[in-house]
């Protein structure tokens, strides 16, 4: 049985694991650059998980099958920002054999109930072509066509 859960320092080895896999399947990487990239993920997150990341993630069996990040920015003053804190979704992915069960749409929904919850303005997110469908569904709209830039405002 799949569980989700929000991620915490006990689950960063797996999370930079599958962050490597995200970038495996969408950006060319050698072996050493596979096993520093997975050193850099471990160690960005053991500061930043719980502070200014978040993440969620899905299991069977102890094992993440999925994993989604919000990364939360400060942001100076304007006039639609009335919180002036701002999100961004990155590396949703969810491995193979899971995919196509609504996994990846259930994180980024933790991801937003708890951007909510922050009181963030609003939360961004560059798609790609198989989260498109599942960021639409969600309510986000597109705000630079030539890149699937996305956003959703919120409150």
């Amino acid at each position: 049985m799949i569980q989700l859960r929000r991620s915490t320092h006990t689950d960063n080895a797996q999370l930079a694991r599958l962050r490597r896999r995200f970038f495996e399947e969408n950006h060319m990487f050698t072996e050493e650059e596979q096993r520093l990239f997975e050193e850099q993920t471990r160690a960005f997150l053991a500061e930043h998980l719980d502070d200014t990341l978040i993440s969620w993630h899905a299991e069977k069996d102890n094992q993440l099958v999925a994993v989604a990040f919000l990364e939360i920015a400060e942001r100076l003053p304007h006039p639609e920002r009335k919180h002036g804190r701002t999100g961004t979704i990155l590396n949703v992915y969810t491995e193979q054999e899971y995919r196509n069960q609504g996994i990846a749409g259930k994180l980024v929904q933790q991801l937003l109930d708890e951007a909510v919850k922050l009181q963030l303005d609003k939360v961004e997110l560059l798609a790609t072509a198989l989260g498109y469908p599942v960021y639409k569904k969600l309510g986000f709209s597109e705000f630079s066509l030539s890149d699937k830039s996305m956003v959703k405002k919120l409150g």
